[in-house]
Order: structure tokens, then C-alpha cells, then sequence
């Protein structure tokens, strides 16, 4: 029993000692949160944090630190055998990391930070066409440079550096010696991807290792399977991204985003289409509120372009007619009609200058009203809740009737209401 009890116990600070990889978010007022599975989205982070899910608003994170998460450290610390994440969680948690900052240009890590990363030496496989080997290192390269987590040293760069190699050393230039490790120190890159894709019994197979040049070792390896010749994009695209996701956890790099200004996805929607980011936050969010708002935002401005419209579509008619009557009048000079065409011309002008000013004061409420829907949308609430998406209130009430004698006057006030949380 006792010997169980010390096992049971070896296991447990084996475990304690292990260092938990798990994302780190930090806040710019200095709050920090360890240990937690995030997720990036448009204009928030979102993640759980003791139990509660939290949603932050990009603006007010400094810097976020991805690293795999491969298991819940209350789970790890109750649990008496350490039981290890299986292949598959481990390849999720790449592809997760991979893609947390795919199509998200506005994130960056810290000058001379992002780890720089080098292809090198693919090889085909019997079976394996020289087409085909192109054609998937170039996804590879392409997803990992999507990911927006690396600098990956580009192709010239890499054969300038390999020719200038090859020249001082015949054992990599008649590739009797693997020479990676070597070429990727030269072009100071943190890590190197090489491998090889290779057919068997008309499946495709994609095999390559992450290379520390500096320390000459291979830190990991990653493989994926295509069944035909037409999934083999797919698959070179999933293993470059378990690829992206692994490198990481060798990396000690934080990334910040460069956004300033909050709500910017949707104040960019609704300055080409005022509502339309009022709308896309109610259907991201679920805010029958903001639903309702982007369509009265779209609905007026559509009515307030039209008048703007039909307001200079009159002004130019009474532009023409002030034309007209000018040239009335001249004709007019020095006959019994000169008073009346200098009176039609007077009220011309007149018309044209009450039109100028309608057109004028159309436009600018137009103006404004856009304006007006751009600040709405940048104080839309950072979280939605319960009582926001339901919440409006419609009343019709009247006064009471008041009745003056000696003017003959009746008067009753009827009022409409109606509430809502903006």
C-alpha cells in the first residue's frame, strides 16, 4: 500500500512539474490571463477563464501568446496517471493555432520576434510526379504564409544563399550530404521544414520534420494522407498547418493586434452601407435590437438619398427656368412687357435660390445622418445582454381633454411612445 500511495504520488508532482502549454492573453491595463484556449475573432477575444467565458475587445488586448493546449490542468492535476493527448488532439491543436490568425491582417508579433521559417529540400517519392511535388510544396508555403505567424524566407533568397553554399562545399552541391540544417542557419532562419511526399498503392503520403539549425535537431514531425491525386492539395494545405501550429510551440513569441479603434470590422460595413454593420454585429452576436436598428438605418438613408435626388432634380429645373426667364427678359427690354418679364425673372431667381437652399440642407442631412450611423456603430456594446434582446416598449396615452370658452378652443394631446435599449 505504501508503494502505491509513493507511485500515486510521483505521478502526481511528475505531472505538476510538467510545464502546461495553453495560450496567454494580456490585457494593456496589465491583466493577464494564463492557460486558457482563445479564440480570435473579427474585433474580440474570446476565451473561458475559471469557468466563465470571456469576451474582450481587441482594443484592449496588448499581446496574445499562442501554444498548444493539450489538456485541462485541473484534469492533470486529479488524475493520478499522467495519461498523455493522442495523436489526434495533438494535431487539432496545431491546426487550431494555425489558423487563429488566418485572415486577421491586423495582428502582428513584436519587431524581430516572428519566427523565421525556410522550406528546403522537399523530394518526391516514387510515384510521385514532379508536378504534383511542386504544386504541393507551393500550398505548403502558401498556407504557412497565410497562418501570418512567420516570415517565411522566400525561394530566390533561399537559392541565392543555397548557390553561394554549394560553392565552397562539394558535399551539398552533389548531394551526398544533407545540408539543411546548414543552409537554414546561413539564411538565419529559426526553424526548417523538410521532407518528402511519396505514393503508395495510389495513396499519397506527406512526411516532413521541423529543423532547429541553430542547435541541429529535429524538434517534430508531422505526416498527412491523401487517398487520390485530387485530395493531395488538401492535404498539403492540413499538414502545413499542423506544421504552423507545431513550430509554435517551440516559439516564444506574443502577437498584437494593430487595430486602434473598436468595432472596426463593422464601422467598415456600414461606411459603404449604412446599417449593414449594425446588422452584421446583430447576427454575430444575436441582438434582435441591432437587427432592427441596421434596417432603419438603411431604410432612412435610402429615403434621405432619394429626397437629396428629387431636391437637385428640382433645383436643376429651377435653374433652367431662371435661364429661361433671363432670357425672356432681355428680349423684353424696352417694351410694354419689361415689368412683367422682370418680375417673372425676380421670382425665378427666387425659386432657384429657396431650391438651392433645399438641395443644400438635403445633402447635409444626408451627411449627417451618415455620420450619425458611423458613431453608432462604433458604440455598439462590447456583449449582448438577455434584457438587450428583447427589451421595447409601445405605448399610445392621451390627455385629457381642456376646453376654452371664450376662444372657442379645444385641445387633446395624444402621445406616442416607444422605448428600446440602444
Amino acid at each position: 500500500m505504501a508503494k502505491v500511495s509513493i507511485l500515486i504520488c510521483a505521478s502526481i508532482l511528475l505531472v505538476c512539474e510538467q510545464e502546461i502549454l495553453a495560450d496567454t492573453v494580456i490585457l494593456k491595463n496589465g491583466q493577464s490571463f494564463e492557460n486558457v484556449r482563445t479564440e480570435i475573432q473579427s474585433d474580440t477575444v474570446s476565451f473561458v477563464f475559471e469557468g466563465k467565458k470571456k469576451e474582450i475587445q481587441k482594443v484592449k488586448v496588448k499581446s496574445v501568446k499562442l501554444k498548444p493546449v493539450f489538456a485541462n490542468v485541473a484534469e492533470k492535476l486529479t488524475t493520478t496517471i499522467s495519461k498523455a493527448p493522442t495523436r489526434e488532439a495533438i494535431s487539432q491543436e496545431r491546426i487550431r493555432l494555425a489558423e487563429s490568425l488566418m485572415n486577421q491582417i491586423d495582428w502582428e508579433a513584436e519587431i524581430g520576434d516572428k519566427p523565421k521559417l525556410a522550406v528546403l529540400n522537399f523530394q518526391a517519392g516514387s510515384g510521385v510526379a514532379k508536378g504534383e511535388l511542386e504544386t504541393a510544396v507551393e500550398i505548403i508555403i502558401t498556407t504557412l504564409v497565410k497562418t501570418n505567424l512567420f516570415i517565411v524566407i522566400d525561394s530566390q533568397t533561399i537559392a541565392k544563399v543555397k548557390s553561394e553554399q554549394e560553392k565552397y562545399n562539394e558535399d551539398c552541391k552533389n548531394g551526398t550530404k544533407d545540408c539543411s540544417a546548414k543552409l537554414g542557419e546561413l539564411l538565419s532562419a529559426n526553424r526548417v521544414l523538410t521532407g518528402k511526399i511519396t505514393k503508395i498503392n495510389g495513396n499519397y503520403f506527406v512526411n516532413g520534420s521541423i529543423i532547429d539549425p541553430v542547435n541541429n535537431r529535429i524538434d517534430f514531425a508531422e505526416s498527412e494522407t491523401a487517398e487520390t491525386a485530387a485530395k493531395l492539395p488538401q492535404a498539403s494545405e492540413s499538414f502545413a498547418k499542423k506544421i504552423a501550429g507545431g513550430v509554435l510551440e517551440y516559439s516564444e513569441v506574443a502577437y498584437a493586434t494593430t487595430t486602434r479603434i473598436q468595432n472596426l470590422s463593422y464601422i467598415k460595413k456600414s461606411a459603404v452601407i449604412p446599417g449593414y454593420g449594425q446588422y452584421a454585429y446583430s447576427i454575430d452576436k444575436g441582438s434582435t435590437l441591432q437587427k432592427y436598428k441596421g434596417f432603419a438605418w438603411g431604410v432612412i438613408t435610402l429615403g434621405l438619398i432619394t429626397q437629396s435626388w428629387i431636391s437637385f432634380q428640382d433645383f436643376q429645373n429651377a435653374k433652367a427656368n431662371y435661364e429661361v426667364s433671363k432670357d425672356l427678359l432681355l428680349l423684353a427690354s424696352n417694351s410694354q412687357l419689361d415689368l412683367v418679364a422682370l418680375i417673372n425673372e425676380q421670382s425665378s431667381l427666387d425659386r432657384l435660390q429657396e431650391q438651392a437652399n433645399v438641395s443644400k440642407a438635403s445633402v447635409a442631412s444626408l451627411g449627417i445622418f451618415y455620420l450619425l450611423n458611423i458613431a453608432d456603430t462604433y458604440f455598439l456594446p462590447h456583449s449582448v445582454s438577455n434584457k438587450d434582446l428583447g427589451f421595447s416598449n409601445f405605448r399610445i396615452t392621451t390627455s385629457p381633454s381642456t376646453y376654452m370658452a371664450g376662444n372657442h378652443t379645444r385641445e387633446q394631446v395624444i402621445t406616442v411612445e416607444y422605448r428600446g435599449n440602444f
